[in-house]
This record gives C-alpha cells, sequence and structure tokens, in this order.
C-alpha cells in the first residue's frame, strides 16, 4: 500500500509542474516542486511622486549612480522600466532602506528567478581591427 501512495503522489507531483500554477500546497509538496535552479528575488515597485524634486533627484542618484559613482542597483539587480527594480536579496534590502530614508513609497513582491551562472553576459565587439 505504501508504493502505492508513494506512485500516486509522484503523479500528482508530475501533474503540478505540468500545470504550472500552484495556488495551494503543502509546504513538503511546493519543495518537491521547485526547481533546483531557482532562487529568491524581490520586485521593487516605488514612486517618489509625493518628493520634492530635489529629493527624487537624490534618490535616483542614490539607486542608480551617477558618472563615475555607482549606485545601489547594479548588476546583476537591474531596473526594467520607471520605479521598478529587480534584485536579488543581498541588494534588496539596501534599496528598501533608501527608500525608507527618503520617504518614497514602495510595495515589494517576492519571487523566485532563474539562477544565472555568469553575473553579466559578455557582449562580442563589433569593432573591427586595424589592418
Amino acid at each position: 500500500m505504501n508504493e502505492a501512495m508513494h506512485r500516486e503522489e509522484q503523479n500528482q507531483i508530475r501533474r503540478a509542474r505540468s500545470n504550472g500554477v500552484v495556488l495551494y500546497a503543502d509546504a513538503v509538496a511546493l519543495v518537491l516542486l521547485q526547481s533546483r535552479d531557482l532562487v529568491p528575488w524581490e520586485v521593487i515597485r516605488f514612486t517618489g511622486k509625493q518628493l520634492s524634486a530635489a529629493k527624487r533627484v537624490d534618490l535616483s542618484r542614490r539607486l542608480y549612480g551617477r558618472g563615475e559613482r555607482e549606485g545601489l542597483v547594479v548588476p546583476p539587480g537591474l531596473s526594467p522600466g520607471p520605479g521598478v527594480v529587480l534584485l536579488p536579496p543581498t541588494q534588496a534590502q539596501k534599496v528598501k532602506d533608501a527608500l525608507d530614508e527618503s520617504g518614497a513609497s514602495y510595495d515589494v513582491f517576492p519571487i523566485w528567478r532563474r539562477a544565472q551562472t555568469h553575473s553579466h553576459r559578455m557582449r562580442k565587439s563589433t569593432r573591427r581591427s586595424s589592418p
């Protein structure tokens, strides 16, 4: 009987994987469903609409840097659009602290993202070499 229950459990896991979305599950089942190459990240949506122009500029420079000075959002973190950053947990906390200090409002959405083997991709040079 135990073997039959194990087979049924494995079939349920396979069906859940193929269907994609899990609305409710036991924590152990979720661990079994989780791909081994997923890591936790956070999407932070923020606005500085209520801040003065000077504070918005300060916040922007703190998050994204200016000139040679690096900001808090650095690779592998990225900003897919205005007011949105996608960050690993190590960067996310620093960004949330900066948003709190500036008085900006924000929402945090935890996500799972595929682990990357490289922190950035190398681009091939399009420059032609001299003869």
